[in-house]
């Protein structure tokens, strides 16, 4: 009985052998190398309507079955620059025995010593990836794992040189239909090497239009560590990604290297953190954080690049910028030298503003304190910034300054290298203009200033421009206290010699007003009534004219008693000259004028001064600064659009 028993499991056994056998020889026959190639050429012709070339291609059913080619290489389409889109050597793929026992194949596992993809797009904007109607569909549900063991990737760009980029030792694995799986490996271009890992909760059917993964994807150097977590786009469209980006870098130079990037970077450490998620049309980003070194701000908007052109949309906010130092921080060179004169001769970035024109942009600023060149402090900034076809504009743009208000626009047009500004600043404190400059911090007391710009200028920098400046530009300020006491007894020699004589211990000047009206044509500004001064003692009006083109200054006129009839060296004096630059004119009398009325004076025995005192008083504008406030008016008038376009003509006779 026991060896019956024996001899029936042995004769079970050698069946059992011979089916499985049986059935590993009709796999064979259905997976024959040949057979497999020609089938494989076919589907991928038929499909695709590439070139699918096999060589070497052999099959292993022991001790596990193993499909193993020496190459693999998939065609371009006729108009790309390369032969192939993809192409792998060395490659192995594991297959399922069971799978084989039923005439199928299923991979457990891919394999690559090499593997090369050539990517492309050409002036027409065809990719080489791009398939037609039918895309390729990959289930990818039954390989666990991937290696490969070098991957190269070239990108070629119109107009570019191909950018290449290795992946070291590439490894995907962890659990069936690639759920919680791993990867890693190394990226390797221009010479700089970053590390990449990574991990993905379950990788879905590539060919879904809107495929996404939860995972994470971390690239990382020496001196930064950038990292994605959340939904993962995994379809060319980027459809239903939602990502939490977190940058955090002591230095982006590993990064500049890898990528090739030309232009500046960052000389401090710099942090970002944001969320993006794809809505609609839109890609979004919220809840961001950029850290510059000492300075921060925040930001949230969309993107849109569906549309004709790109579109953004953003608000911006920030407790304090530092324009000057922000520039530094992000490596821009520091600005060229001022140079001579009123304005800089340093260029306008024309380039980059026009290449802002491609983007119809909006972003909403608001700087709690935003320095500018020369430690000017803005407060409460806020501007609407846009870009377009018109160029770069700054609208509605308001803040404080030095105590006071300022609102405006300004519009700078890159094709025809123009600046449109208007500009309204109201009770800006002289003093604390004064008090920020060490040399004369306490030389004047109060001031309020008002100011009203309408203005345009072209030119390749701030020095032509002014250059050019079209438009009025008009200057009050109320009433102020220069500390001077040359300046005081200066004022009373010129206005009554006694007086000066009793309060030669004054400190200071005191002027009720300070009004200014410069109708600039071309850069000139020129007028009778040019500017005009007022103090508890003097008045002052000036003719002349104020020349950006060569950043000087010439106005004259004579300085009368605020009433009744003195006598004063401004009596014998022609007028009171200011002139020379505009960053340090001079002022004098008229020397040749004053000569002559002194001789006139000392032939009649002084009568001629009393002559001359009673007619200034007589004749002398009674307020130079309303004189001048009423020209700025006239100006201002003239200066709207239904003045400059003229009254209707007269009908002819």
């Amino acid at each position: 009985m026991r060896a019956t028993l024996k001899k029936g499991w042995t004769w079970f056994g050698l069946g059992l052998l011979a089916l499985a056998g049986a059935a590993i020889v009709a796999g064979h026959l259905m997976v024959d190398p040949a057979r497999l190639t020609a089938l494989a050429q076919q589907h991928v012709q038929a499909t695709l309507g590439r070139k699918l070339d096999i060589e070497g291609l052999q099959l292993r059913l022991l001790p596990v079955p193993m499909l193993r080619a020496t190459r693999i290489a998939l065609s371009n389409p006729p108009w790309a620059q390369g032969e192939e889109l993809a192409s792998a050597d060395q490659f192995e793929a594991r297959l399922t025995l069971l799978a084989l026992l039923r005439g199928r194949i299923e991979l457990h596992a891919l394999s690559a010593q090499t593997l090369a993809l050539d990517l492309e797009v050409d002036r027409q904007g065809r990719r080489n990836w791009d398939f037609g109607s039918a895309p390729p569909s990959i289930d990818l549900e039954t390989l666990p794992s991937l290696s490969i063991a070098q991957l190269k990737l070239v990108n070629r760009q119109p107009g570019q040189a191909p950018a290449i980029t290795t992946v070291q030792q590439l490894r995907v694995a962890e659990g069936p239909a690639w759920r919680k799986s791993g990867l890693s490996g190394q990226l390797s271009r221009n010479g700089q090497d970053l590390r990449f890992s990574g991990r993905l909760d379950a990788l879905p059917r590539l060919d879904t239009p809107a495929a996404t993964a939860e995972g994470e994807v971390t690239l990382e150097g020496e001196h930064f560590r950038l990292q994605a977590k959340g939904r993962l786009p995994f379809n060319a469209a980027l459809e239903g990604y939602d990502l939490a980006l977190a940058l955090k870098a002591e230095s982006l130079a590993e990064l500049q290297r890898f990528t090739g990037w030309d232009g500046p970077v960052p000389k401090v450490p710099l942090e970002l953190a944001a969320r993006l998620q794809r809505h609609g049309r839109e890609h979004r980003f919220s809840d961001t954080r950029l850290t510059l070194g000492q300075q921060a701000a925040t930001a949230e908007g969309a993107i849109n690049f569906s549309a004709a052109r790109p579109g953004l949309r953003a608000s911006v906010s920030a407790a304090l910028l530092d324009w000057p130092q922000a520039l530094l921080d992000l490596g821009l060179p520091p600005p060229a030298a001022h140079g001579p004169g009123l304005l800089p001769a340093r260029r306008l970035p024309w380039a980059a503003i026009d290449a802002m024109r491609t983007v119809d942009a909006r972003i909403e600023t608001r700087i709690e304190r935003l320095r500018v060149r020369g430690g000017l402090e803005l407060q409460d900034w806020r501007s609407s910034v846009l870009t377009g076809t018109a160029g770069l504009q700054l609208k509605d743009t308001r803040f404080r300054l030095l105590g006071g208000s300022a609102s405006g626009n300004l519009a700078l047009d890159p094709h025809r290298k123009q600046m449109d500004l208007d500009l309204a600043a109201r009770n800006v404190s002289l003093q604390a203009w004064f008090r920020r400059r060490p040399d004369s911090s306490g030389i004047v007391s109060n001031g309020q200033m008002q100011l009203a710009a309408r203005v345009t200028g072209r030119g390749e920098s701030w020095k032509e421009i002014g250059a050019s400046l079209d438009g009025p530009l008009t200057l009050a300020i109320g009433p102020m206290q220069v500390h001077s006491k040359k300046a005081h007894e200066a004022e009373a020699l010129l206005v009554d010699l006694m007086p000066a004589l009793a309060a030669r211990n004054a400190q200071a000047v005191q002027l009720a007003c300070i009004n200014a009206s410069l109708p600039f044509v071309r850069g000139i500004a020129s007028s009778k009534t040019l500017a005009g001064m007022r103090s508890d003692v003097s008045k002052l009006l000036l003719a002349g004219q104020v020349d950006l083109r060569s950043d000087t200054l010439e106005m004259g006129g004579r300085v009368h008693a605020l009433s009744g009839a003195t006598l004063g060296i401004a009596t014998l004096a022609g007028e009171v000259r200011i002139e020379g630059p505009l960053t340090q004119p001079k002022a004098s009398l008229d020397s040749p004028g004053t000569l002559a009325r002194i001789g006139a004076a000392l032939a009649t025995t002084g009568l001629s001064i009393l002559a001359t005192a009673a007619y200034d008083a007589a004749t002398s504008d009674d307020d130079p600064c309303a004189t001048v406030a009423a020209a700025a008016r006239n100006t201002a008038t003239a200066a709207t659009p239904q003045a400059r376009a003229g009254k209707p003509k007269p009908r002819g006779r």
